[in-house]
């Protein structure tokens, strides 16, 4: 009876917990795999320095190392999103609008066996030449994100706040958390090794890509065109964490504008700076050679797909909005986790 009374309690007081941090449950969930995915750093810190502040040090050098990389770049491409939105030039937009829909539906020869499904899907959102409807939604829906920069700045802040608390009493929430999963050691360091391997493996990858694809694609336009080159770099950046087709969201609509601009030989060098540089050099070798190196030195197995790390961000955005690409790899990897531990345990079986 004792027990059972303690297990009701148990689940009533996280019931309860859950209902009054409801509106934290992202900023946590965020911080959480923001820290597993860096704890490998945090290790050789840890290892490195010998201090009795260390725990506070290597907490606070890695809270501000990630605001200054990620958060801050972050919080400037939305604010600048937020300024330019007014500046549209609506007719200017409507004509390129008219000009793409009207190739859509005179498809060239190479790929008329798109028509059909193209026809259906203009069809199906009414987008006509002449009308507005699809750019509205466009920027409506844009605009309306970008409204929210305060509070997404406010989220940024709070996701800081737990990933320092996450790092401060790491050690203690480890040992804590170790000691409430009902598995044995075994599973428990498998449980712990593999998450944290394919979360780091995903978050190391994805910033060496955004980085240094941002900075490529940015002095490539700075170099070309009169564009934003820093604007548009971090765009790049961004878009890059979605892998495979991130690149391509933003170097193809700006070759399309080149390209109704009359700028075609610019605008094929522009996708073929985007598959050459970015996607062949970049993305394929140097990111390959950065990984290398982080596993040899942090010991990390990366084993997932890459598209199935691509169909999850895709799934995740669709629920958790943008924080989905930093989500959805993590539940991916806590789900492959748990698959690897039952195939060791029914393979333990078979030989017993």
């Amino acid at each position: 009876m004792s027990k059972r009374f303690i297990l009701f309690g148990l689940l009533g007081s996280i019931a309860s917990m859950l209902f009054i941090f409801q509106h934290y449950l992202l900023p946590i969930s965020v911080g959480l795999v923001l820290t597993l995915a860096t704890s490998p750093l945090y290790e050789s810190l840890d290892k490195k320095i010998a201090s009795p502040y260390k725990t506070l040090y290597i907490a606070s050098t890695l809270t501000a190392t990630l605001f200054l990389i990620v958060f801050l770049p972050l919080i400037y491409f939305a604010g600048t999103s937020y300024q330019y939105l007014p500046k549209i030039d609506m007719d200017k937009m409507l004509a390129y609008t008219s000009i793409i829909i009207d190739n859509l539906k005179n498809l060239p020869a190479p790929i008329t066996i798109l028509q059909e499904p193209v026809n259906a899907f203009l069809e199906k959102f009414r987008i006509e030449g002449n009308s507005l409807n699809l750019l509205q939604v466009i920027l409506s829906y844009a605009a309306s994100m970008l409204a929210k920069i305060n509070n997404m700045t406010y989220k940024f802040f709070l996701i800081l706040f737990f990933y320092f608390i996450f790092n401060t009493y790491s050690k203690k929430i480890y040992i804590y958390t170790m000691e409430l999963i009902p598995l044995g050691k075994i599973n428990k360091r498998i449980l712990f090794q593999e998450l944290t391997n394919n979360i780091s493996s995903v978050f190391f990858g994805n910033l060496f890509s955004m980085i240094f694809q941002g900075i490529a694609f940015g002095l490539f336009i700075y170099l070309t065109t009169d564009y934003d080159a820093l604007y548009v770099g971090l765009m790049v950046a961004f878009t890059t964490a979605i892998p495979i087709i991130g690149t391509y969201l933003v170097a193809v609509p700006i070759a399309i504008l080149e390209i109704i601009d009359g700028n075609t030989v610019f605008a094929v060098t522009i996708i073929l700076f985007a598959i050459i540089v970015l996607s062949g050099i970049i993305d394929n070798i140097l990111r390959l050679i950065f990984m290398n190196k982080v596993s040899k030195k942090f010991c990390l197995e990366y084993s997932i797909n890459e598209l199935f790390v691509l169909i999850s961000m895709i799934a995740g955005i669709s629920v958790f909005g943008g924080w989905g690409i930093i989500l959805a790899p993590a539940i991916l990897s806590l789900n492959l986790t748990f698959i690897d531990m039952y195939k060791l345990s029914q393979r333990r079986r078979s030989i017993i």
